[in-house]
């Protein structure tokens, strides 16, 4: 086990979603697969097709793990791949991750979602990406917050107007019963 107790092939793909890292996320969820050209695939948008060892030390090490890692597995507080990768807007991972089968309504254990994610830093091509595959737009995490609200205390706009044109309720329910509403006073 590694840091945290997580299996180090588990650190590795988080990290490499966290930080934007394709390659090794390839290489962690299809090891032994040939290589994006060998396949006769074109490779995501920005991204070359290199060596292990020329990728990195995270490609290198992936290479060298031999099992597929779970595309849903987690880091210790529940936070998935797709949610790292939706946080720092890494849209070609987030496309790869939802092709390779990864939970779009997955929840940590604060009850934050990649959708959550996305608007809570205002990656609005990821938000409208994972609302194409279902994400909840309604969903709200432990303390009632909705990705609604996410946005709209971040100040993202367009993630904002993404969520309402997607059928985002403007006015929720709070867990205590309270009614909370956007853009209105409490009284």
């Amino acid at each position: 086990m590694g840091e945290g107790g997580l299996p180090p092939a588990f650190q590795l793909l988080l990290r490499a979603c966290d930080q934007g890292d394709t390659e090794t996320a390839w290489r962690l969820l299809e090891p032994g697969a040939a290589e994006p050209a060998e396949r006769g695939a074109e490779p995501e948008a920005g991204a070359e097709t290199v060596g292990a060892e020329a990728a990195g030390p995270g490609a290198a090490a992936a290479a060298a793990v031999g099992a597929p890692v779970p595309v849903d597995c987690s880091d210790e507080a529940g936070n998935t791949a797709l949610q790292f990768a939706a946080a720092g807007g890494h849209e070609p991972l987030v496309r790869f991750l939802l092709r390779r089968g990864a939970s779009v309504n997955s929840r940590n254990h604060y009850g934050w979602s990649a959708l959550m994610q996305a608007a809570r830093f205002g990656h609005v091509s990821v938000a409208h990406l994972l609302l194409d595959h279902g994400a909840d737009v309604n969903a709200q995490n432990r303390l009632g917050a909705s990705v609604l609200t996410v946005a709209s205390r971040g100040g993202h706009l367009g993630v904002v107007k993404l969520l309402l044109e997607a059928g985002a309720f403007v006015d929720h329910h709070h867990p205590s019963g309270e009614q909370l509403g956007l853009g209105r006073q409490q009284g």
